[in-house]
């Protein structure tokens, strides 16, 4: 799967050497040559009717659009192998897509599963944008390869255990975080189907305010889990009722007041109270200081 920047005789030659499946999106002022001989792929097509029509859902701008789909052999210039060309119409004032495959086409559904394929690229798209700006992978600074394969692995397992928290079974502490810890009132925001920017927030302002101990203790091995428990639990509290009885007194709002103004970073519950770090944040005051 590639854009219109891998579209070279170059890459096809490579391409077709290894013999990888492949869909390419084809700019329209490139060469191809049909049946009747050689011109642009927007020349190749013109005039002809779209085979079907499909409401397709844009992902991207969040709306249906009507799609017409047109399919046709072709060959490369430079290169004697057989290759399909799918024409994804996409409405007035949209520039089609030219996907150019080697993929066999058979019939309609076969040029679809290669449109809908190509349109999941956006997602692959989304993922290299979260993990540049929450992950911190746009500009690692590691020049060797040592440093690069200690980094990804590590990288991989942060992903994945955001990603385990959006699973049915952690729905629950999923929503608790992101309700206590990265709170949003637009819609938009809230409806997210998969929130891991929030996510990541959250729990990066919970861990600020409750730190964790990493060494494996009996007495704080189970911490967090005890955390899972409580809030999955049916007879639970709520969480902001918890949140209210836990708070000591020392966080009046005038002593929130006096140290936003001196500068003071919010330290640990545990050490400033003496006791356990609680189960919920202790107030919304407190919360807000953390994150500077």
């Amino acid at each position: 799967m590639g854009s219109n920047g891998c579209a070279s005789s170059a890459w096809l030659h490579r391409v077709f050497k290894h013999e990888i499946r492949f869909i390419l999106h084809w700019p329209k002022r490139y060469k191809l040559v049909d049946s009747q001989g050689n011109g642009n792929a927007w020349k190749i097509t013109r005039g002809k009717r779209s085979m079907d029509h499909r409401d397709v859902w844009d992902a991207r701008r969040r709306c249906w659009r009507k799609t017409g789909i047109l399919y046709l052999p072709v060959q490369h210039p430079k290169h004697a192998h057989l290759l399909m060309l799918v024409v994804s119409r996409m409405g007035k004032g949209r520039e089609p897509w030219y996907l150019l495959t080697n993929e066999p086409i058979a019939s309609v559904l076969d040029a679809w599963r290669v449109v809908l394929a190509y349109a999941r690229r956006w997602l692959i798209e989304i993922t290299f944008r979260y993990s540049k700006s929450e992950l911190a992978m746009e500009s690692p600074r590691l020049w060797r390869w040592d440093n690069r394969h200690k980094l990804l692995p590590m990288v991989a397992l942060v992903y994945a255990f955001l990603l385990s928290l959006l699973d049915l079974d952690s729905q629950n502490l999923c929503q608790w975080l992101l309700r206590h810890w990265c709170h949003r009132t637009v819609k938009r925001y809230r409806e997210f189907a998969i929130p891991l920017c929030r996510l990541r927030s959250a729990i990066s302002r919970l861990w600020l305010t409750h730190p964790l101990s990493f060494s494996f203790h009996s007495e704080n091995s189970g911490w967090l889990m005890s955390i899972v428990k409580t809030l999955i639990s049916p007879s639970s509290r709520s969480p902001c009722r918890q949140s209210t009885a836990a708070a000591p007194s020392d966080h009046a709002g005038r002593k929130r007041s006096a140290d936003r103004r001196a500068g003071i970073p919010c330290p640990a519950w545990h050490a400033r109270s003496g006791s356990s770090p609680p189960l919920t944040p202790p107030s919304r005051g407190t919360a807000w200081r953390c994150m500077g």
